[in-house]
């Protein structure tokens, strides 16, 4: 529970860098609908992955990573960046059907869809990007 907790610390630190961006960039950089349901949303992703991966590295999973090894770091950092890859086309799909259902207010969208995706991204990592290592002897 505790380790849960702290994923959802972090969790709300990339989701903030999410939030921010989807609002800086569906306000004042993109217009239209692909501009602010389909370009905004996969940029605020991406950065809010290297974020929230860092953050888990560091505080939320720093007993079972491999510190001072950056090919470990980046092994992880990838299969991370593939898992919320994955998550993020479900959160997509989310976004877009909740953007018809409530009142095309996108942030709205954007926030239940990202805790649905959060929940499903804690169980991937946990029990796959930042599994206990078995010792074999």
């Amino acid at each position: 529970m505790k380790r849960f907790l702290k994923f959802v610390a972090t969790s709300l630190v990339g989701g903030t860098v999410d939030m921010v961006l989807v609002w800086l960039l569906s306000g004042y950089v993109f217009s239209g609908y692909w501009g602010e349901v389909v370009v905004t949303p996969m940029i605020s992703f991406e950065c809010s992955v290297i974020v929230g991966f860092t953050f888990c590295w560091l505080f939320v999973w720093n007993d079972r990573v491999e510190k001072g090894d950056s090919r470990s770091f980046l092994k992880s950092l990838g299969a991370f960046n593939l898992s919320n890859i994955g998550v993020f086309v479900l959160r997509m799909v989310l976004v877009m059907l909740l953007e018809r259902v409530i009142a095309d207010n996108l942030l709205i969208c954007n926030l239940i869809a990202r805790m649905l995706a959060g929940l499903l991204n804690f169980i991937i990592s946990d029990r796959l990007i930042f599994k206990i290592k078995r010792n074999t002897i």
